[in-house]
C-alpha cells in the first residue's frame, strides 16, 4: 500500500488524542584488538550544566598560526602561515521560538548541534544547557562546526564566531599532514593558550598513506522493571566530542556500539535520544534529551538504572521508537516521521492528566507530535513496562494519523482510532517482551491476559465489558480479530464479548484501518478482508457488542 504524507492544513482545528493507557537480527561482536577500558562506574549528573570561564581557542586560526611560527624549522613539514587555511567556522545559532528550533535540528543531518558553547570550561554536567541571558521558554542558543565549504542552515539568525584550524580532524585540507606535524603543531597551540594537552603520543600511519585509527566500544543498557534485569537499548546514539570535534556511533540490537577515532584524546561521551530524521525524544519541550557520559579516552559503557528515572526513560521510549521505527513490528507497518520534521516525542518527568498524548496538528503553542508523562497523579513513577506500553500507544496514532488526511483523522470515530492505539500498543510490547524471553509475553494471548489481570495496569484489557464507560473507546477490537482467545468462554462471563473471531495478521489490520471514517465503514472492511473459517455472522456480533 502506498503510504501517504502529511501537510499541515491551517485551517484544521487542533487534533488531541488524550490516552488514559496506564498501562532484526543480533549483530555478532566483533574481535577488536583496540577495545579500550571501559569505565562503568560513571553516574551522569542531573540537571543544567554549569559553565565555568571562557577558554583560549586553541584551534583557532590565529592561534594555529601562532604555534607555526614557534615551531622548530624541522617540524614544520614546509608549512608557512600562510598555509594554515580555515578548515572549519564555529557558528552560533539563534531560534527565536520552537518552530525555528525544529528547522535547525533538522536542517542537515550530518551537523552536531550543541546547546552549550563549546569554547568553554563546564564545571559540572548534566544534561541540558540554557543561556541565562535567554528567557525561560526561549530556546538556548546552539553551536556548532561547520567545514569550510559545506552550506550553512539558513533556518534562523546565526553568528559565524571564529574561523578554525582542526589539522586532527580528517578533511580533505588535512588528509595529507603527517601524524608528527598534527601532534607538534596542536601541542604547542594548547601550550600557547594555556589548555591542557591531553594525547602526548604520536600516532603511527596504519598505510602509509592514511592516519592510524583508534577504535573504541561499549555497551548500553537499560533497566527493566518487568524483566528484573538490565536489557540492551538498541539504536542509541552515542556521541563523542573533544572541543570542535564529533565522532558517533550508533548501538545494535545487542545494545553494542563501536567507533574509529583519528586520536586519542579524552573525548566527553554523550547519548543522544534521537536518530536522523525519524525521530527526536525531547526533555520537556525546549532541550534534547540526552545523557552524559565521562570525558575519558577509553570505551564507555553503561548500565541506566532506576536511580537516573529521566535518563531510564529517555531509553525506555528510544526502545519503542527504534522498534517501530527500525525494528521487527510482526507486521505493522513501520512508523514514518510526519512529513513537516522528525516525530517529536517531549517527555514530562511528571504526572499528567494521561499517560501520554499525541498532538495532530500543531498549533496554539503546543510543541511536539507525543507528550508522555513519567509519574502518576501520586508523585510516583511508572513502571518501565507502562512508559514503553504508553510509547507504543501514541506512536499507533501517530502512524494511523500519517495514512489519513488531516480531515480524515480530525473526523475519525474515537472508538477507531483509540481501539486501533491499543492493538499497537498491544502488539509491539509482546513482541519486545517475547524477543528478551520473559514467559509472560510467550504467545500473545499470554500477554494480553497478563496485563488484563492488573498485575501491570488497571485496565481490564481483553476482559472488556462494554458498561466500563471511562474505558469504552479503548476497546480491545483489534486484538480481538486477531488473537485467539474468546473472552466470554475463558472467562465464563457472558458480559464479555464473544470472541470467536482470529486469524487476521498484523498486515491486514493495518490495511483495513485506513481509509474509513465510522465503525460501518470499518465493519464493511473488515468482512471484505476476512480470513478462512471467519462468517458475517460472527463479525456483526463482535461490532453489535461493541455499538451497545
Amino acid at each position: 500500500m502506498k503510504r501517504k504524507r502529511l501537510f499541515l492544513v491551517a485551517s484544521i482545528a487542533l487534533l488531541l488524542v488524550s490516552c488514559q493507557n496506564e498501562l532484526p537480527i543480533d549483530l555478532v561482536q566483533p574481535d577488536f584488538t583496540q577495545i579500550a577500558e571501559q569505565q562503568e562506574e560513571f553516574v551522569p549528573s542531573d540537571g543544567m550544566i554549569q559553565l565555568g570561564r571562557k577558554l583560549e581557542n586553541p584551534y583557532s586560526l590565529e592561534n594555529m598560526r601562532k604555534a607555526l611560527d614557534l615551531l622548530p624549522t624541522e617540524s614544520r613539514s614546509g608549512f608557512s602561515a600562510e598555509d594554515i587555511q580555515p578548515t572549519h567556522l564555529y557558528v552560533k545559532f539563534k531560534p527565536k521560538n520552537v518552530d525555528e528550533l525544529d528547522a535547525m535540528l533538522w536542517s542537515d543531518s550530518s551537523l552536531d548541534f550543541y546547546d552549550h558553547p563549546l569554547d568553554y570550561e563546564v564545571v559540572s554536567g548534566g544534561r541540558y544547557y540554557h543561556d541565562p541571558s535567554l528567557p525561560e521558554g526561549v530556546p538556548t542558543y546552539y553551536y556548532v562546526s561547520i567545514p569550510v565549504g559545506h552550506p550553512i542552515p539558513e533556518v534562523c539568525e546565526y553568528e559565524i564566531l571564529e574561523e578554525l584550524y582542526i589539522p586532527d580532524e580528517l578533511t580533505d585540507y588535512t588528509r595529507s599532514l603527517s601524524p608528527a606535524f598534527i601532534n607538534a603543531i596542536v601541542k604547542k597551540s594548547f601550550e600557547l593558550t594555556g589548555n591542557e594537552y591531553e594525547c602526548d603520543a604520536v600516532a603511527t600511519r596504519s598505510d602509509g598513506v592514511t592516519r592510524a585509527s583508534y577504535t573504541y566500544s561499549g555497551t548500553i543498557r537499560a533497566w527493566d522493571d518487568i524483566m528484573g534485569d538490565y536489557v540492551p537499548v538498541a539504536g542509541a546514539l552515542i556521541k563523542c566530542t573533544y572541543w570542535f570535534t564529533t565522532v558517533k556511533a550508533i548501538t545494535n540490537t545487542n545494545g553494542f556500539y563501536t567507533m574509529t577515532r583519528e586520536s586519542q584524546n579524552k573525548y566527553q561521551y554523550y547519548i543522544y535520544w534521537e536518530r536522523d530524521n525519524k525521530y527526536d525524544i525531547r526533555d520537556g519541550e525546549l532541550f534534547q534529551a540526552k545523557t552524559e557520559g565521562p570525558k575519558q579516552t577509553a570505551g564507555w559503557s553503561i548500565d541506566i538504572g532506576t536511580s537516573k528515572p529521566e535518563d531510564l526513560n529517555f531509553a525506555t521510549i528510544n526502545r519503542a521508537a527504534y522498534r517501530y521505527f527500525y525494528g521487527y513490528t510482526g507486521g505493522l507497518f513501520q512508523l514514518e516521521p510526519p512529513s513537516t520534521g522528525d516525530l517529536k516525542i517531549c517527555y514530562k518527568h511528571d504526572s499528567g492528566d494521561s499517560g501520554g498524548l499525541f498532538v495532530g496538528v500543531p498549533s496554539f503553542e503546543i510543541f511536539g507530535d507525543i507528550w508522555i508523562w513519567g509519574k502518576y497523579s501520586d508523585g510516583s513513577l511508572k513502571p518501565t513496562d507502562l512508559i514503553f506500553s504508553i510509547s507504543a500507544h501514541e506512536m499507533g496514532h501517530a502512524s494511523h494519523y500519517n495514512d489519513s488526511t488531516v480531515a480524515e483523522f480530525a473526523f475519525l470515530d474515537l472508538f477507531i482510532t483509540e481501539s486501533w492505539a491499543r492493538f499497537v500498543q498491544a502488539y509491539l510490547t509482546f513482541i519486545e517482551y517475547n524477543e528478551l524471553g520473559n514467559p509472560f509475553a510467550s504467545t500473545f494471548e499470554n500477554y494480553c491476559n497478563y496485563i488484563g489481570s492488573g498485575v501491570t495496569t488497571t485496565l481490564l484489557w481483553p476482559m472488556y465489558l462494554a458498561e466500563n464507560e471511562d474505558l469504552e473507546d479503548y476497546s480491545p477490537l483489534f486484538i480481538d480479530l486477531h488473537d485467539n482467545y474468546n473472552q466470554r468462554i475463558e472467562k465464563n462471563n457472558t458480559s464479555m464479548p464473544a470472541d470467536n473471531i482470529t486469524g487476521y495478521h498484523p498486515s491486514v489490520l493495518n490495511y483495513i484501518v485506513v481509509d474509513i471514517g465510522n465503525t460501518s465503514e470499518l465493519r464493511a472492511k473488515v468482512k471484505k478482508f476476512k480470513p478462512v473459517g471467519v462468517t458475517d455472522a460472527m463479525i456483526d456480533d463482535m461490532f453489535n457488542y461493541y455499538n451497545k
